[in-house]
């Protein structure tokens, strides 16, 4: 029965992208992974992504989340949208001053399609393997931007958390289960409704990260797919370049319970890889009720970001 046994309790995880609010708070007990509660709510189509009136409904949107529902404290991890953040893979650059960061903007610099000064730029790095680093930079304005929406929230941001490794916390707790399984390298394929994410990951821990902006509102026709599998298949490319003897060994597809199954196997086709389906929200535990009704909340989408940094709050 759910909601026997002590739980402990993980951080609220709030994925807020311009299209859509998802958010999840998620515990740990004994016999598994508890679901606490869990929202999406869409972003209204004539509201433009960044302006005060998105503010606006994100600010409402994480009220009524967070006071018609069962979410506990007021302590969340948080994901900027995905299109706000470069990414990019470097070698692991020498700081003569000590200043990691500061290298890493050196470096970096020439991709960054904004400000390129560095006072204006947050980076924030995890190491991989073989001496890279995965990179992230974003905007200190986009920043601040959020950080004022979650405080007029009433919610205590405690840390930003990095998609790809929400994504790979989220696959190392619910599809890598096995002891063989602990250090496969894996391509995580998590299809929104206009980008596509790719984590490919061992274990908890990332060591590429793409995303592509096309989604499944995009795949429409097997021409469509097509291109998707193309971009994929250049990913994982660009991985075997980055990391010697390395290769995905299967691709798991992040999709929610309605998404058309088919466009998953035509991309695993097209990959020439082993696949699996992997619906998160059939992976923890709840009431049956309550699971029939998120599933029809989360039309297409899957809930992997949000349990994922709901998750990470609890990574040791």
């Amino acid at each position: 029965m759910v909601g026997i046994g002590k739980k402990k309790k993980c951080l609220i995880g709030v994925d807020l992208s311009h299209e859509s609010l998802t958010v999840a708070q998620l515990a740990h007990r004994s016999q598994g992974t508890v679901l606490l509660e869990g929202r999406r709510l869409p972003c209204p189509p004539d509201v433009a992504p960044g302006t005060p009136q998105w503010q606006k409904w994100a600010i409402e949107a994480l009220g009524q989340a967070r006071h018609h529902s069962g979410f506990s404290g007021k302590d969340i991890i948080a994901a900027l949208p995905v299109s706000d953040v470069l990414i990019d893979h470097i070698d692991c650059p020498r700081a003569s001053d000590g200043n990691l960061e500061d290298a890493i903007f050196a470096k970096i610099k020439s991709k960054l399609p904004f400000s390129r000064v560095r006072k204006d730029v947050l980076i924030k790095y995890v190491p991989t393997e073989q001496d890279h680093l995965m990179v992230f930079a974003t905007e200190r304005a986009l920043v601040e931007r959020h950080l004022a929406i979650y405080e007029h929230a009433g919610l205590r941001i405690k840390t930003i958390g990095m998609w790809p490794l929400a994504l790979a916390t989220c696959c190392a707790t619910f599809f890598s289960r096995r002891r063989d399984e602990l250090d496969a390298v894996v391509m995580l394929v998590d299809i929104q409704r206009e980008r596509t994410n790719l984590a490919i990951t061992r274990n908890k821990n990332p060591l590429f990260a793409r995303s592509v902006r096309m989604g499944g509102r995009q795949l429409y026709d097997e021409s469509a797919i097509h291109r998707l599998g193309e971009a994929l298949a250049a990913a994982r490319g660009e991985l075997s370049v980055l990391y010697k003897d390395v290769r995905p060994e299967r691709v798991i597809f992040l999709t929610g319970e309605s998404f058309d199954k088919e466009i998953c196997r035509s991309l695993a086709k097209q990959l020439e890889t082993r696949a699996q389906l992997g619906d998160c929200l059939e992976s923890v535990e709840m009431g049956p009720q309550r699971r029939t009704d998120l599933a029809k909340t989360s039309a297409e989408e899957g809930w992997a970001l949000a349990f994922g940094l709901s998750l990470c709050s609890g990574r040791s």
